[in-house]
Formats: C-alpha cells, structure tokens, sequence
C-alpha cells in the first residue's frame, strides 16, 4: 500500500497540508459505500470458498463410495 509508506515519511513532522491529505486518503478507503462493496466482496469470495469446499466434500464421498464398492 503505497500511503502507509507516504504515512511513514510524513509522521515524523507533518505539515499540516501533509495531516489534511491523510486525513483525506483514510475517509476516501473508508466512505459507507467502499465499506459496503469490501463486505459484498467478502461475502461473494466467502460463498465461493465454501462452495469450492462442498464440491472437495462430494468428489471425496464419490471417490470413497466408489473404493467401498
């Protein structure tokens, strides 16, 4: 993330126009509308993990049905 390294140069003394810039940078990765799209993203990427893992289950349960028989 390259403003936490812009963070690092400045923390030591910022300038004010410095300290309004970060403080601009932080509401604009923080706005209720990014928030939303990181959980709707989070969701989707969730839902997709899980059904990738219930389709490692099914091929397991075939493959061991198969073995069984």
């Amino acid at each position: 993330m390259p403003h936490i390294n812009r963070i690092k140069e400045t923390a030591i003394n910022p300038t004010p126009e410095q300290i309004e810039e970060e403080c601009r940078m932080i509401r604009a990765h923080w706005s209720p509308e990014i928030s939303e799209k990181r959980q709707k993203q989070f969701r989707i990427d969730t839902e997709h993990q899980e059904h990738k893992a219930r389709l490692r289950f099914l091929r397991f349960l075939a493959e061991y049905a198969e073995s069984q028989s």
